[in-house]
């Protein structure tokens, strides 16, 4: 399951629960901004929007219809 929103920057990745944004971990840590923009699981794997929206399809965790084809959102799950 998807738990929380997250950003990998160099080697450390930057995550926040639900229903926290990826502008919410920005907001924290304004350096990060070319930072890869992704997900945490509950096993706390990262994964970046495409493999997220896999992810989430398959855990039958989205709301309705992707922001944006191939990509997750937060919006899309929360």
């Amino acid at each position: 399951m998807i738990e929380g929103v997250a950003i990998h920057h160099g080697h450390k990745t930057y995550k926040l629960p639900k229903p926290n944004r990826h502008k919410d971990i920005l907001d924290i840590h304004p350096k990060i901004l070319s930072g890869t923009r992704g997900f945490y699981t509950d096993h706390g794997e990262f994964l970046d929007r495409a493999k997220a929206l896999s992810h989430a399809i398959r855990s039958g965790q989205l709301k309705g219809p992707t922001k944006i084809k191939g990509q997750l959102h937060s919006e899309d799950l929360w």
